[in-house]
């Protein structure tokens, strides 16, 4: 350091730096147009399709670390899916993992 202003103001950036983690880059276009499709083939009643297509999103958001909210929302779309399908234990593992998502801390 050439002063101590110098050195204090290097100090201050140093502890004024935030260590949070990484925010997660945005959902892709390809991931986003494949969950728009879970959700149509949803709408339309082509259940194997929409829990195919929202699996392969819940994978994505998980794998990318997209907000837990987020990937809460897709576990509760799925679940009403496979509730739909006659897969009740499969809906209730899903709305029991978004329950825990949402209280992690």
């Amino acid at each position: 350091c050439s002063s101590l202003a110098a050195c204090a103001a290097s100090a201050i950036l140093l502890v004024a730096e935030p260590s949070f983690p990484a925010l997660a880059q945005p959902p892709t276009a390809e991931a986003l147009a494949n969950l728009r499709k879970g959700y149509q083939a949803a709408s339309e009643g082509l259940l194997p399709s929409a829990d195919s297509m929202l699996s392969k999103s819940i994978d994505e958001w998980k794998k990318t670390a997209q907000p837990s909210d987020e990937v809460s929302a897709l576990l509760k779309v799925r679940a009403t899916v496979r509730q739909q399908q006659g897969r009740d234990a499969d809906a209730l593992a899903d709305l029991n993992e978004a329950i825990s998502i949402l209280r992690a801390p």
